[in-house]
């Protein structure tokens, strides 16, 4: 069957014991992203222009998403969540690989 195609998107629970983040040379973060989106771009799933959206639940989360270019779109305070809102968008996949490569993430 055909695949679905979708321009919003959202990544939830990327988790990393304290023990692997200082453990290896590469970045295990940049290396779990790296392949996942990857294969996200490969899916052919994507529609561009494109929102990847991220709950900030911690304070290295948040971090996290800045570093990688993420844009805190909602405060805490307006999310049910409770936690802030983060987007990155992209208006084409080159437009995407760009940012990642600006991370080091492909």
């Amino acid at each position: 069957g055909e695949l679905a195609q979708y321009n919003t998107w959202y990544v939830s629970g990327i988790v990393l014991k304290e023990d692997f983040r200082s453990s290896s040379k590469r970045n295990p973060i940049q290396q779990l992203l790296s392949q996942g989106i990857t294969i996200w771009l490969e899916s052919g799933s994507i529609v561009f222009p494109v929102k990847i959206l991220a709950l900030a639940t911690s304070t290295e989360g948040e971090r996290l998403l800045r570093r990688f270019s993420f844009i805190r779109t909602q405060e805490a305070a307006q999310m049910v969540e409770g936690y802030p809102l983060y987007v990155l968008r992209a208006s084409s996949r080159e437009d995407l690989i760009s940012i990642l490569k600006k991370r080091y993430l492909c």
